[in-house]
């Protein structure tokens, strides 16, 4: 995959995500699918929240949470990074 995970434009189920550290089969692809009405809605992800491509029967039989993301997965930013890598209001200095 080249491209960011989540951010992947092929949707079907990646069998080898596992061995890739992703935590089920549609993970490289969550983020370009709709976010749900609700986040109660059945076809919410649990994890991340949006629509998960495969479907109410994947996300009923699914037991992941926020909570099984590795930590070493999130991006810690001080604030002038925020400010500057993300919004874009400081300069580089």
């Amino acid at each position: 995959m080249d491209e960011a995970v989540g951010y992947s434009t092929d949707y079907t189920p990646h069998e080898d995500y596992e061995e890739q550290g992703l935590l089920c089969r549609w993970e490289h692809c969550i983020e370009n699918m709709p976010l749900p009405a609700s986040q109660h809605s059945p076809l919410s992800c649990p994890v991340f929240g949006h629509c998960c491509p495969g479907g109410v029967l994947e996300v009923a039989s699914c037991d992941k949470s926020i909570g099984d993301v590795p930590e070493k997965r999130f991006v810690v930013l001080t604030a002038e990074e925020f400010l500057r890598d993300v919004l874009g209001i400081l300069g580089d200095e």
